[in-house]
Formats: structure tokens, sequence, C-alpha cells
């Protein structure tokens, strides 16, 4: 454990996260993009949520995160897609469920959002960064996972091709 704690201590969301936010910011100066999605997998999931908290993008999907509690969905302000894994020690269907009922409870509200929540059948955590692609529900839950979030892109950041 000991080894390890320089790279824990490095990569705590307050120290990810303002990387991340000069990278954003980054972008929309010198790179003049008006329109930024963020997708996160695991702790990268985690740090998509915290900045569609922040509106630093436009759009965000979240991919079997790692290191999310429930008080990190609640300030989501962006619409925000979820492909969740069936069977997921950090993000439990229960907790999954509790999220999804936090954006459900916005619907007609001046905060809400839009918002999807897919569960990937006969998955587990990891399933959309490292799969097994010999195990035929792990196969289409990584290539629907994979869609999902170009669909989602595609509904919530259209190209402006004029």
């Amino acid at each position: 454990m000991i080894t390890r704690l320089p790279v824990v201590i490095m990569n705590r969301p307050s120290v990810v996260d303002a990387r991340i936010d000069k990278f954003i910011n980054n972008i929309r100066e010198v790179k003049k993009y008006d329109k930024i999605g963020a997708i996160g997998y695991c702790f990268g999931g985690a740090c998509a949520a915290r900045l569609g908290a922040k509106n630093l993008v436009d759009s965000i999907v979240v991919v079997h995160p790692g290191g999310l509690s429930l008080s990190d969905v609640g300030p989501i302000r962006v619409p925000a897609s979820w492909a969740n894994a069936e069977d997921d020690q950090w993000f439990p269907t229960d907790v999954q469920q509790k999220a999804e009922a936090i954006f459900a409870e916005r619907k007609g509200k001046e905060n809400f959002v839009e918002y999807e929540f897919k569960q990937w059948k006969g998955t587990a955590h990891g399933f959309a960064a490292r799969p097994v692609m010999s195990i035929p529900d792990v196969k289409a839950g990584y290539e629907g996972a994979f869609e999902q979030a170009v669909d989602w892109f595609n509904k919530t950041i259209p190209a402006n091709l004029s």
C-alpha cells in the first residue's frame, strides 16, 4: 500500500479535477470549441459527473463509474447518459436506481436535464473499458455502450456542419 500512496495522492479528485478543468477551459479558449462532451469510464466516470455538475461541458456519458457517490449525482446540470454494469461492486444496482431517481425527481422542474440509464445484461464493472470479447453478453454490452455514447452525443451535441 505504501508504494501506491503517491499515485492515490496525485490522482485524488481535487487534484485531477483541477487538471481536467484547466484542459476543458483551454479547449474552449484556444481551440474555440463551443460544445464539448465528456465520457468517463470507472474513475473517469466520476470525473465526468463532476464536470457535468460544474457546467464545464455540455453533455456527459458516465460508464461503470467508480468512486462516485450519490452526492455527486444531484448537482449534475447537463444531459447525462449512464452505461451501467449489471454486476458492479463500485456502482451496484440499488445505487444506480437511486441515481436514476434523482434525475426522475426533476421532471417538470426548472433543473430537469435529459438523461438515460442503461444497464448492460451479463456485464461487470470494467466491461466497456477492458471487455472479454469471447463472452457474448460482455461483447454486446461493450459494443452497446459505445453505440449508446455515440448516439447520446449526436442527440445532445449535434454537429454544426454549416
